[in-house]
């Protein structure tokens, strides 16, 4: 059969679109959708085996900033004269770096970058170092994607944000806005305790002179030894043995040498716990005078740290007890 020259026209068209689609598909190295997977990676591909080499974190956001170091001990907040880092809280902020990867772009534009709010100086930038001053990971997170609620089939929270450096704004939901106050990475267990393991618990009010004196009978009963003997609510021993065992707190405030104890300033002449665990030297905690936001100074007795806890559970320490009926 001759091909007029119309038809031969439409051949060597429908010849050049299917070469160009084989040329853009490339099926000899694979499907489409194998190709974009390939190319899907993580911003920080060294960061998981590098982990170990982290040395500090800064984390910076309108004007604040707190910067994690690595001792010999772990993570300290350098600007909370050393104190202990939440180690919970440096072993998440890095996973969830670790996690972020190249998948969702948005924009390249950098004209675009104050619209995510990831232009620098406006949104959090996480910094992350080894000892030798090597960048291993810098990141500015932005503003939370909008979402509609009355459409969304689930609640996800998606963030912007951008490597330094680099153009390319990311929209990711493996990353949560870290904060840059420092009291917040503290860890914030005043002392290592088991509520079930205190035999003994004893109060002082120095001011009232009130006092009292519970003993721990076992699993199944407490009685108040002082200021007079009595049988108490099970509930309420257990639930102040949990609430002494359990206290956190919210801020440091100051770091004291070996063997120095604290300034009249903090006034550490109000409550006095003692607690007995049966073996080793007891442990005794001494609550002073009222600190910003309306907290208690703490201080454990013998310890270098100062601290305030909240003003709830000091009520929940000082609570008065029920005298358990004989009928």
């Amino acid at each position: 059969m001759k091909l007029v020259p119309q038809n031969r026209f439409l051949l060597f068209l429908a010849l050049l679109l299917w070469g160009g689609a084989l040329l853009t598909e490339k099926p000899w190295e694979g499907g489409a959708h194998e190709r974009t997977s390939s190319l899907v990676g993580p911003l920080f591909p060294e960061l998981q085996r590098q982990r170990q080499e982290i040395d500090q974190i800064q984390l910076r956001s309108q004007g604040e900033e707190v910067t994690l170091l690595r001792t010999s001990t772990g993570f300290v907040v350098k600007e909370k004269w050393g104190h202990p880092a939440s180690s919970t809280r440096v072993v998440q902020l890095i996973d969830s770096l670790s996690l972020l990867d190249n998948r969702d772009v948005v924009s390249t534009n950098p004209e675009k970058r104050t619209t995510f709010g990831v232009e620098k100086g406006s949104g959090t930038q996480i910094l992350v170092q080894n000892s030798r001053g090597e960048i291993l990971a810098d990141l500015i997170g932005g503003k939370l994607r909008a979402a509609d609620p009355f459409t969304a089939a689930q609640v996800r929270l998606d963030f912007y944000v951008r490597p330094s450096g680099r153009n390319e704004v990311f929209l990711v939901n493996a990353y949560q806005p870290p904060s840059t106050e420092a009291s917040d990475w503290l860890a914030g267990d005043l002392f290592s305790l088991n509520a079930e393991d205190i035999a003994l618990a004893s109060r002082l009010e120095f001011t009232s002179g009130e006092t009292w004196t519970l003993v721990h009978d076992g699993p199944e009963a407490w009685h108040m030894e002082n200021p007079e003997p009595r049988d108490i609510d099970l509930y309420e021993g257990d639930s102040w043995a949990f609430s002494f065992s359990n206290l956190r707190a919210s801020d440091v405030w100051a770091h004291l040498e070996q063997g120095e104890t604290p300034s009249p300033e903090f006034g550490f002449s109000t409550n006095l716990f003692r607690v007995e665990m049966g073996q080793g030297k007891p442990l005794e905690l001494r609550l002073g005078g009222l600190a910003p936001n309306s907290d208690r100074y703490a201080w454990v007795v013998g310890s270098e740290w100062i601290y305030s806890v909240p003003n709830h559970e000091v009520d929940q320490l000082c609570m008065p007890f029920s005298v358990v009926s004989e009928d």
